[in-house]
């Protein structure tokens, strides 16, 4: 077969339901996400859907409801919506990841919390 299936769901990693904006045309919008040891993203929250593929190193998540988790390389999943949280980096080698936002027009992919 040309192609193989890596990743299908309809819940996000905290088994909530996906949810798409309604508010102006789609947008996809793809970054890579480099995480040295000891570095963290911060906590925040996604307001659109977000595929995250672990590509190298262990993605290590905070959920704000006090769940953690852990993807090692090779983890597919569609990160939490509306929650907040902080990824970091608690290895000793880079985690690297790639982040897949179904956003839209006008709507911030992710909102960081205030200190």
């Amino acid at each position: 077969e040309f192609r193989r299936v890596l990743f299908r769901s309809q819940l996000t990693t905290l088994d909530q339901p996906i949810k798409y904006p309604t508010k102006g045309p789609a947008a996809v919008s793809s970054y890579l996400l480099t995480l040295e040891p000891g570095q963290e993203t911060g906590w925040h929250k996604n307001r659109v859907p977000l595929y995250v593929q672990v590509m190298e190193g262990t993605l290590h998540v905070e959920y704000d409801a006090g769940v953690v988790k852990d993807y090692p390389a090779g983890s597919t999943f569609m990160e939490g919506q509306g929650i907040w949280h902080n990824s970091s980096n608690v290895t000793n080698d880079a985690v690297k990841a790639l982040l897949v936002y179904f956003g839209a027009k006008g709507v911030k992919n992710t909102v960081e919390r205030a200190s």
